[in-house]
């Protein structure tokens, strides 16, 4: 029989149910794993093209980057030092620009090197959304990642709202420079945006890029925004995934505009369901936490980004207890900007 690779390893780990197996291989055909046994049965039975590894390598599943944003340099290697969380997005507007071809193939060759096999990209762009979009597709498939590609949109974006709200306090010349960072904020339009989410819906069928809809944030949109994207990913069969309650900013200006927790509002209105992914998620109560359960939400969990825009911890144990599905993300934020999973799941765990 074929087999154009054969992958040895001293210990292959094939699932957490199953004890690993010792001087195993993994056989390749293809784009195909077709058998995973001990070593010398399957390299007599298949007779590889080639092998690589050896009793030295672990060889397990690829692992899985559930929340990111596809960015290569990091914000603090650009010149953008770690900051609260709103004040750093602020911030952000000052960051160089970067071609987005390189930029996602930079982000997705780091995440290789540390095992990750599949990623996801929260992406969004005021302008220029479809060509940004597309050089950063065309990365993803060059590397060779999978990846999920959540488009992302909003219609009360946060960086406007903290802009007018401190501009009548600053000085006249300032008021004049916030003025102009507001005339460069542009939305993204929404008729493309949905017009977009189908385009790539029925393009995107090898399975090794996909889209999901993806309101930037719960607290960056109207309701009648997320309604409109509830309805089209149903329509289309997509997953969503949002940032909800990732600082504490998020968790008072959603008890301001609701008069309830973001979660209880996203409940009441019909906004948690099972292909519902939310990012962050680090200042849920008890109460948040029941109602994400119940209808089957699943949460990514961000430690490391957590840490270091100061937002806290999230309340994982928490979560497991009330049997909430929860995942892990890098964020495009880890402690040594390396796209590490291995420290992130370290980080986690301690």
């Amino acid at each position: 029989m074929k087999c154009s690779l054969l992958v040895r390893a001293g210990v292959l780990v094939t699932d957490s149910d199953s004890e690993p197996l010792r001087d195993a291989a993994v056989c390749i055909q293809e784009d195909r794993i077709i058998a995973i046994g001990p070593y010398d049965s399957l390299h007599q039975k298949y007779k590889p093209e080639r092998e690589c590894g050896g009793l030295a390598n672990l060889v397990m599943p690829g692992l899985i980057n559930a929340h990111d944003h596809g960015r290569g340099p990091s914000a603090l290697q650009m010149g953008i030092p770690d900051d609260h969380l709103e004040s750093w997005i602020l911030d952000l507007m000052r960051l160089p620009p970067v071609d987005a071809f390189n930029n996602t193939a930079f982000s997705a060759l780091e995440q290789l090197e540390s095992g990750i096999t599949t990623t996801t990209n929260s992406f969004y762009q005021g302008s220029d959304y479809a060509e940004t979009f597309e050089k950063t597709l065309a990365a993803y498939r060059q590397t060779g990642i999978r990846a999920g590609l959540i488009l992302s949109t909003l219609d009360r974006s946060i960086v406007v709202e903290l802009l007018e709200s401190v501009k009548p306090t600053l000085p006249v010349a300032l008021q004049g420079f916030v003025a102009q960072l507001l005339t460069q904020q542009s939305a993204t339009d929404q008729t493309q945006y949905f017009e977009l989410l189908k385009q790539y819906q029925q393009q995107l069928s090898d399975g090794r890029q996909w889209v999901l809809g993806g309101p930037v944030s719960v607290h960056w949109c109207s309701q009648s925004l997320l309604e409109q994207i509830w309805e089209v990913t149903t329509e289309l069969g997509l997953a969503i995934q949002t940032h909800l309650l990732e600082s504490p900013y998020q968790k008072s200006s959603a008890q301001r505009r609701y008069g309830k927790s973001a979660v209880q509002f996203m409940d009441e209105a019909g906004l948690l369901t099972p292909n519902l992914s939310c990012a962050h998620c680090v200042h849920t109560t008890e109460d948040d936490i029941q109602r994400l359960s119940r209808a089957g939400v699943s949460v990514v969990h961000n430690a490391g980004s957590n840490l270091r825009l100061r937002n806290g911890v999230m309340p994982l144990p928490l979560m497991l207890e009330h049997g909430v599905n929860v995942a892990l993300g890098l964020d495009s934020q880890t402690l040594n900007d390396d796209a590490d999973m291995f420290q992130e799941m370290r980080l986690v765990s301690r």
